[in-house]
């Protein structure tokens, strides 16, 4: 990655063969690789965790949680800055330091904090003239995937009901407060996926969070979708604070009535996609239908008037926010089949 200079020393683990081994007349065995052995502060007399995989295979684990030592990562002050400092942070690592070949001007230094006050767990903890170093103290272990998505889930409908009553209601301070929720709902996104991805390439942080590689998976995705939809609703808001001109009697009426579709799936995505039940998946899917159809008369009324463009915004930003919570209920196929009778 351009402008990132690291001091981790990252440690490689190439797919090895290894032979299985009669051992004793009754045990069998199988060598562990040095490299890996090393990298989990394993040696002589330490304790596995061995337990079977979906797929088959054998997971292995310390016994013991194994603690890695900080990881260092320096950043050139470049006009990705912002960028590269959200990435170093969803990337994992601990201490992320700023460097500049000349001083850091206060422009600099007050967008560094605005980006570190969006992320979770972060802090400036020293500055000088040409550097600026922030500190992650986020305990991964801690924090429960699930209840972060769903307080992302709960934030991002707040922000669509929000977003729609400013539009229906003609109240720009009501949009003001869907656009602010957007910078909250960015922070439990950027913090989820911190957690996903040191679950990723840490097996051991995902087993002491109860999880595995396919949940985590779609606990990412789903995590996307909803932030999508946040971004969607902040957009709505956005064009409502743009064109203040109020929507004429009719075109409200048909706003109104895809606005209450798309607020009637309440938590219904969010419970399908932990709950895996079908019933809510179709009601979901079945909306976003619903909203299709009716979304012809909305266009209709809404096609050849002076306002237009501004009223098809709004409308395109309401269709993604249906089709990303259609989305996250969906991410629950395949749904484990009903068994009537078992032999």
């Amino acid at each position: 990655m351009i402008g990132l200079t690291t001091t981790t020393k990252v440690i490689l683990i190439v797919e090895v063969r290894r032979a299985v081994q009669l051992t004793g007349g009754s045990s069998f065995t199988v060598t562990l690789p040095k490299e890996w052995v090393e990298r989990m502060g394993l040696s002589k007399g330490s304790q596995v965790i061995i337990s079977p995989a979906e797929d088959g295979g054998l997971h292995i684990y310390p016994d013991k949680p194994f603690s890695r030592r900080p990881s260092l990562v320096e950043i050139m002050l470049t006009e990705d800055l912002s960028q590269l400092l959200v990435g170093a942070y969803l990337y994992g690592y601990d201490t992320i330091k700023i460097v500049s070949k000349t001083p850091i001007t206060d422009t600099w230094l007050e967008m560094i904090r605005r980006v570190v006050r969006g992320l979770a767990g972060a802090e400036i903890v020293d500055e000088s003239d040409e550097s600026v170093e922030v500190q992650i103290v986020l305990n991964e272990e801690t924090v429960a995937p699930e209840k972060l998505l769903r307080r992302q889930y709960n934030l991002v409908m707040g922000m669509v009901e929000y977003a729609v009553n400013a539009v229906l209601m003609d109240d720009s301070s009501l949009a003001r407060v869907a656009v602010t929720r957007d910078e909250e709902v960015d922070r439990l996104y950027f913090t989820l996926v911190r957690v996903l991805r040191s679950a990723l390439v840490d097996p051991a942080l995902a087993k002491r969070l109860n999880t595995s590689p396919l949940n985590l998976l779609d606990l990412r995705v789903a995590a996307k979708f909803i932030e999508d939809a946040g971004d969607q609703a902040a957009e709505m808001a956005k064009e409502k604070l743009r064109n203040k001109k109020p929507m004429s009697d009719d075109v409200k009426q048909e706003f109104r009535n895809i606005a209450k579709i798309v607020l009637s799936t309440g938590f219904d995505p969010i419970d399908a996609f932990f709950s895996h039940e079908i019933t809510l998946v179709n009601k979901v899917t079945g909306l976003r239908s619903e909203f299709m159809k009716r979304s012809e008369e909305f266009l209709r009324r809404v096609s050849g008037r002076g306002d237009t463009a501004s009223l098809y915004k709004l409308h395109f930003h309401l269709a993604r926010v249906c089709e990303d919570l259609a989305d996250v209920a969906e991410l629950s196929l395949p749904i484990k089949p009903y068994v009537a009778r078992q032999t």
